[in-house]
């Protein structure tokens, strides 16, 4: 993948500015930075005034973590937390939330991780289909609020090694890579402390790659390493 300048208008359509009415998802390995990620992309919404519905699947959103992320501790009033165990439950909080985004004034939905809710259902083989066709609906529950509000859902997305091909996949595979629109894998490099940030696909541009530092301030946005 061909490496940009952080000036180029990758940041304002992926990291600045989410695309209403469409699902984006983040993916990468434990440790890769997927929530840091979105809690950036959260303070900026929130710094704005926008109310932002955040949804833990893995018990690991924090508060006291989000006020590294501002200036204000009153501006985390514009975050709504509700934290999900299955998918069930997290069908049941998406039902809810329909129910608030108007008078709420909801500018954007925040799943970490969608992978997590997925993989507490299955049991053993037998029940695969079953899982896949509740994952199925509960995306498109997703994609009916997302389109019909006109506001972004950014979710992360847990990975594993296939074990016939050697490659990385996202939990979930054909679920998610058509549904949503724009993907972003992050990987991190330990040796130079660095992640790299590959756009894998958006509707309107290119499949590029950008290297940026996470830090307590936020993106390094012009200054690349």
């Amino acid at each position: 993948m061909k490496r940009v300048e952080i000036t180029n208008e990758v940041i304002k359509y992926v990291l600045d500015e989410l695309i209403p009415g469409v699902l984006h998802g983040v993916y990468g390995k434990a440790g890769s930075g997927k929530t840091t990620f979105c809690m950036h992309i959260i303070a900026d919404y929130i710094s704005s005034n926008n109310k932002v519905v955040v949804i833990d699947t893995e018990n690991g959103f924090f508060m006291e973590r989000m006020r590294d992320f501002v200036n204000k501790d009153d501006l985390l009033d514009n975050i709504l937390l509700r934290k999900v165990i299955d998918l069930n439950d997290l069908r049941r909080a998406l039902s809810d939330i329909k129910g608030i985004i108007s008078s709420k004034n909801i500018s954007l939905i925040v799943i970490d991780s969608l992978s997590t809710p997925y993989r507490v259902e299955f049991k053993d083989e037998k029940n695969i289909w079953e899982v896949n066709r509740l994952m199925g609906r509960t995306i498109l529950d997703l994609k009916k609020i997302s389109f019909n509000h006109k506001i972004p859902v950014l979710a992360t997305h847990q990975v594993y090694t296939d074990f016939d091909t050697g490659k990385l996949e996202v939990v979930g595979r054909d679920l998610i890579k058509y549904d949503f629109k724009v993907m972003l894998y992050i990987e991190y490099d330990l040796e130079r402390d660095k992640r790299y940030l590959k756009l894998i696909r958006h509707p309107f541009v290119e499949p590029q790659e950008v290297s940026f530092i996470i830090k307590k301030e936020g993106f390094r946005k012009r200054r690349f390493i």
